[in-house]
């Protein structure tokens, strides 16, 4: 009887210690890893040789929790109210993720307030909060630039645009108390849920159901980071959203499936359009399919007194 009490302990403490091993793997804070070789090198190289020629000023603010967080103010050629408050993705950076959207914006007029996310880049943080903590430091900033903005224009207009994670996390803000001059949330690849999204990962990659390490990790992270896997997700931000939204997601996405973006458009309750980009991978929609990609953005800022004078009438 003892030898198997002896042998569930040590099952049990070897099952938490790879589940502590998953946890620093996955959320921990690591130093930036080279970019994977990308079939689209030539327009990232393109796109991030035209940011860093422009003009930008470093912002640093402090978020709920006491972090330090930084962001590069990129200012429009001409002066103007409006801004875009572009949020890369999962161990990325907003140089590589916005590297011909950046480029697109500023050509538009737009401001561009390109942040690093907490535990990526200059902003302070060890853990990942895969958009439930993050959503926070998006409305801090959505805050402090709105101030910025009418203090220097006598008013302001912000359009949230996220990458992957950082499409999740605008998602999620977007449910948030906002300054009345966000007009706007466009979300590339974002998941329904943080759960659905590890989940879909342990099965397609390693083959292994959620049970048992899902639970255990999700659990460790709440005891680590204070935050749930399930709730609150994109998917319950998306119905809950106060502006329009644009959804984009690629055809051949594998890391996030492409059914997640039509379960977060079905649950978009205010005005809504659709972009799913054939032959795109993961993240990779602004490059397959660029011209769709701008003009959609384009034609969701022309029709948004339309869509709100219409009580957020539906648009796919």
């Amino acid at each position: 009887m003892m030898w198997v009490i002896v042998v569930i302990a040590g099952s049990a403490a070897v099952l938490l210690a790879v589940t502590q091993g998953i946890l620093l793997a996955c959320l921990w804070r690591r130093d930036a890893r080279p970019r994977k070789a990308s079939p689209f090198a030539g327009q990232i190289r393109e796109g991030q040789a035209v940011i860093d020629a422009l003009p930008f000023e470093e912002i640093f603010i402090t978020s709920h929790d006491g972090l330090s967080l930084c962001g590069r103010f990129y200012p429009s050629a001409s002066p103007s109210p409006d801004a875009v408050v572009a949020v890369h993705g999962y161990r990325s950076s907003g140089r590589d993720d916005f590297s011909v959207l950046l480029p697109f914006y500023h050509a538009q007029g737009w401001n561009v307030l390109l942040i690093d996310q907490r535990a990526h880049g200059n902003s302070g943080g060890h853990l990942i909060g895969m958009g439930a903590l993050e959503r926070f430091d998006c409305r801090r900033w959505t805050q402090v630039l709105h101030q910025r903005l009418e203090t220097e224009h006598g008013r302001a207009r912000i359009l949230l645009h996220g990458v992957s994670m950082g499409g999740a996390t605008v998602l999620m803000a977007g449910a948030l108390p906002l300054p009345d001059s966000v007009c706007g949330i466009v979300s590339d690849c974002g998941y329904t849920s943080t759960w659905e999204v590890f989940a879909h990962v342990l099965r397609r990659r390693y083959h292994l159901p959620p049970f048992p390490l899902l639970y255990l990790f999700e659990r460790l992270c709440r005891l680590e980071g204070g935050y749930s896997f399930r709730s609150p997700s994109p998917l319950e931000a998306a119905a809950a959203a106060r502006v329009p939204v644009i959804i984009v997601h690629g055809a051949e996405d594998r890391f996030v499936p492409v059914w997640m973006a039509h379960l977060l458009y079905e649950a978009c309750s205010q005005a809504r359009r659709l972009l799913i980009a054939p032959g795109a991978r993961h993240a990779q929609s602004a490059y397959t399919a660029s011209e769709a990609y701008f003009q959609m953005i384009e034609e969701q800022e022309s029709s948004r007194e339309e869509a709100f004078a219409g009580g957020g009438s539906k648009v796919k």
